[in-house]
């Protein structure tokens, strides 16, 4: 059963060892917003490109949108001496289809192939699950090769979408 606890995160849904501390997958709460435009706001340029298909400055409006719309948002935090801080992020926002959601996942380039990306993803689709979803949608630049690889390893299909744009859809079971 997934853990509460206070901080970043609302429900943990699991930790692994890393350096001198440990990166937790969960929820976040809602309180701690301001850590998610932090971590995007400290992303390289290209990052953003591939996880925003633009080059997006400012963050404010995404995490407005985050906290007024019906969404779901688990990030990985890095626990250390230094307190916590986000690394990775995946986060769904529903379409207004029913049991649909967009969602998105972007990890810190420093924190990349060592499965933070996919245990974002599991435990989205789990929260994801608990909150009564079953689509997800995901649309990813064509030179995004891992992000497209992670896809494909966890069920999605490749869809008909706008033209420069991989759509993606996976139903959750």
């Amino acid at each position: 059963m997934p853990g509460m606890r206070r901080g970043v995160l609302c429900r943990e849904y699991g930790s692994f060892s890393h350096g001198n501390g440990e990166i937790a997958i969960g929820t976040l709460c809602p309180e701690a917003l301001d850590e998610l435009k932090r971590f995007y706001e400290a992303l390289d340029p290209d990052t953003v490109r591939r996880r925003f298909l633009a080059p997006v400055k400012e963050f404010d409006w995404y995490v407005e949108q985050l906290a007024s719309r019906d969404s779901v948002v688990v990030v990985a935090v890095l626990r250390g001496r230094g307190g916590e801080r986000v690394v990775g992020s995946a986060e769904a926002v529903a379409t207004g289809e029913p049991g649909t959601v967009e969602a998105g996942i972007v990890v810190e380039r420093s924190y990349r192939r060592m499965g933070i990306g996919k245990r974002l993803a599991v435990a989205l689709y789990l929260e994801l699950l608990r909150r009564g979803y079953r689509r997800v949608r995901a649309y990813v630049h064509p030179d995004n090769t891992p992000a497209l690889r992670l896809a494909e390893r966890l069920g999605f299909r490749r869809v008909p979408g706008e033209p420069g744009v991989v759509a993606l859809e996976l139903e959750l079971s």
